[in-house]
């Protein structure tokens, strides 16, 4: 089965918004799954997106973000440091690939239907990240009116477990 034309450049625009820094992740999520994507692995040596679909076909994105070279050595804390950034919308998508090519990432895999993303380095380093638990929330500003987007919010001190929350980006100040 052929995935279809509509889908494929639905895919391409959720993808080039992103590069743009006009989406946060769960919105990214939401959108790709909406279109029968499965998983993406983006390759950041070869500044491409690989997109995998339910069908079992590929779509092949040229990423049009300038890249740093990737860092020789993986560092995860500076990778767990940018999702977390990206993850309480400090950063966008430009921002989180510059911290982790400065991180050794030379690509990563996220697998939308299993609710993780690994990230990887040069030497087989890897990082796993599992999806917050989170209730999205509807927004209510015009531009995120048919989306769904949530705010995650890391408490607790570095010793003690820290909780995840989720609240509504309108409803949420910056600091």
């Amino acid at each position: 089965m052929i995935a279809q034309a509509t889908n494929l450049e639905a895919i391409r625009e959720v993808l080039a918004e992103s590069h743009e820094g006009q989406l946060i992740f769960p919105q990214v999520v939401q959108r790709l799954l909406a279109t029968g994507v499965t998983s993406y692995f983006v390759d950041l040596l070869r500044s491409e997106d690989v997109v995998y679909l339910a069908d079992n076909t590929t779509l092949t994105v040229k990423m049009h973000l300038p890249l740093a070279p990737v860092a020789e050595e993986f560092s995860k804390s500076v990778v767990v440091a940018a999702i977390r950034a990206a993850q309480k919308d400090e950063i966008r998508y430009p921002e989180f690939m510059r911290q982790s090519t400065a991180a050794g990432v030379v690509g990563y895999w996220a697998f939308l239907t299993g609710k993780k993303v690994i990230y990887f380095g040069r030497k087989g380093e890897f990082h796993v990240e599992n999806f917050p638990a989170c209730r999205l929330f509807r927004t209510r500003t015009a531009e995120h009116l048919n989306s769904r987007a949530c705010r995650f919010e890391i408490t607790g001190k570095q010793k003690v477990a820290s909780r995840i929350h989720a609240t509504p980006l309108d409803t949420q100040s910056k600091n």
